[in-house]
């Protein structure tokens, strides 16, 4: 799969370069430029070792491998980037084996040229502002549960048109992931100015996701007064026999004691959420159908870092659903005894009344995280 994914994109990069090559010269260029010029190679190797702790007392013990390669290649103004990974990973117990899988997360070409620039391939399109949750990061949206994991890359063609210091247009037509892939088109217009930032966007889909309502509106606000606050909304076209939502964000960003404290928190609002645990049962509808993304109206996120230094630093952070009161907690140590070296050491759990949407016992039908013990080891290269 991997092989043919790369070869289909190579084609498009080639295809691509040579029209941009004849129809968009950069001044003072007298040949096609060379995207495989200059190449630069790394990558990343991840040991992980975690063991679940569910609350019928049977442990689950788990292993893996993650071999991460990165490629650059190209000058100024055609390049060519790609970001595969291959995992070997196994469950410990009665049967289990060691499992293989591979993926190419990232695999884009990018043109340079006087008004714009252009990429065409698979990317990350990364709109919003918020951590934990975006509204407006409509083709890579975060996971709440691990807001600092990587995002899965999206197969898109993003041309983005600068109109002066951090202020640009962006044109995106993108192929949302599987299952009921279809095509997004979108339109971002962000603007900046001392101490503000500021962004206006519309998303529109294709015909057979419309009915699921995730064509939208909304925008971003950054403003640096002290603290960082962001406001953040989307709000989303009605699906067929439904009726329009909305998504709102509102975060702060603080830091004290020269940087080394650092709080962060967040507030969504969802308003196609449930009011009350005796309305789960509709909402889990509208999530397994694709036209809600998040179960309750109310979710409340903190974070806080404590930055010893540039290579030792402890992070506690808590999602809580305000409906049910229903909480996941993370507590996570990170040191780097090389540049090219981290260990990371986390242990997370969920707490709360049963019938929550984290509780493990509940009966809000939801997946909740099972309590877990992981420890990362990882090399760069």
């Amino acid at each position: 799969m991997i092989m043919r994914a790369g070869i289909r994109w190579l084609a498009l990069w080639l295809a691509m370069g040579a029209a941009f090559g004849a129809l968009c010269p950069v001044p003072g260029q007298t040949a096609l430029p060379n995207p495989f010029a200059a190449p630069k190679t790394g990558g990343e190797f991840l040991t992980t070792l975690g063991m679940e702790l569910p609350g019928d007392g049977r442990r689950q013990i788990s292993s893996g491998f993650t071999l991460r390669l990165k490629l650059r290649s190209g000058e100024y103004p055609w390049r060519l980037y790609a970001d595969g990974a291959v995992r070997l990973s196994r469950l410990y117990q009665p049967g289990g084996r060691w499992q293989a899988d591979g993926e190419m997360e990232r695999l884009y070409t990018k043109a340079s040229f006087p008004a714009l620039d252009v990429s065409l391939g698979r990317q990350e399109i990364s709109w919003g502002l918020g951590y934990a949750w975006s509204p407006t990061d409509l083709f890579n949206p975060p996971d709440p549960l691990d807001p600092g994991g990587r995002r899965k890359g999206v197969d898109a063609l993003v041309v983005q048109v600068p109109v002066g210091p951090l202020a640009y247009w962006s044109l995106v037509a993108a192929r949302r992931p599987a299952p009921g892939s279809s095509w997004q088109a979108g339109m971002l217009r962000r603007g900046s100015s001392p101490g503000l930032d500021w962004a206006l966007l519309a998303v529109g889909d294709s015909r057979e996701s419309r009915a699921k309502g995730t064509a939208a509106i909304g925008g971003h606000i950054k403003l640096d007064r002290g603290a960082s606050w962001t406001g953040e909304t989307a709000c989303f076209l009605p699906p067929a026999g439904g009726s329009a939502r909305c998504e709102v964000v509102l975060g702060i960003d603080y830091s004290w004691l020269y940087g080394h404290l650092i709080w962060r928190e967040e507030y969504l609002y969802n308003s196609g959420g449930a009011e009350t645990k005796e309305k789960y049962g509709e909402a889990l509808t509208a999530v397994a159908e694709g036209q809600l993304k998040y179960l309750a109206r109310h979710y409340l996120y903190n974070q806080l870092t404590w930055q010893a230094d540039q290579f030792t630093s402890v992070t506690a952070s808590l999602i809580t659903n305000l409906i049910d009161l229903s909480m996941v907690w993370t507590l996570t140590g990170r040191v780097y005894p090389a540049s090219n070296w981290q260990i990371l050491a986390a242990l997370s759990g969920t707490a709360g009344r049963p019938g929550g949407e984290f509780t493990p016992s509940g009966s809000a039908g939801t997946a909740a995280p099972a309590p877990m013990v992981r420890m990362q080891v990882q090399y760069s290269f």
